[in-house]
């Protein structure tokens, strides 16, 4: 969900048709109400950051280095692309399956359109 102003709303929902990366969720459609906008993502079937780690207790240092890898590549795709995703946390990351080897960044309810980065 995004309360945003309605040429930020318009601006938002280019960036997100033409944000492709493999570690970001896929964006599907859009869904709008009087006030508000919904974006449809398409879904990770795995674990979140948080929960793959309390359940596999110590990570190894060649995973931490993967997921750290994962992550800095999606948040720079999204830099790259003029958002910001205003809402990273562990909780943010998924993986894509219950493999667990393939993070992708979700929850965009939090972004906005940035001519800064």
């Amino acid at each position: 969900e995004a309360n945003l102003p309605s040429d930020e709303k318009k601006e938002l929902l280019m960036l997100f048709e033409t944000l492709r990366h493999p570690n970001i969720v896929s964006y599907r459609h859009f869904i709008q109400t009087a006030e508000t906008l919904y974006i449809v993502m398409n879904r990770c079937l795995g674990p979140d950051l948080v929960d793959h780690m309390q359940a596999s207790g110590d990570l190894s240092m060649s995973s931490v280095r993967d997921f750290a890898r994962q992550i800095l590549l999606a948040v720079s795709a999204v830099h790259k692309h003029g958002m910001m995703h205003r809402d990273l946390k562990p909780e943010n990351f998924r993986f894509r399956d219950p493999s667990a080897t393939f993070l992708q960044l979700l929850d965009f309810g939090s972004a906005k359109p940035s001519n800064d980065l």
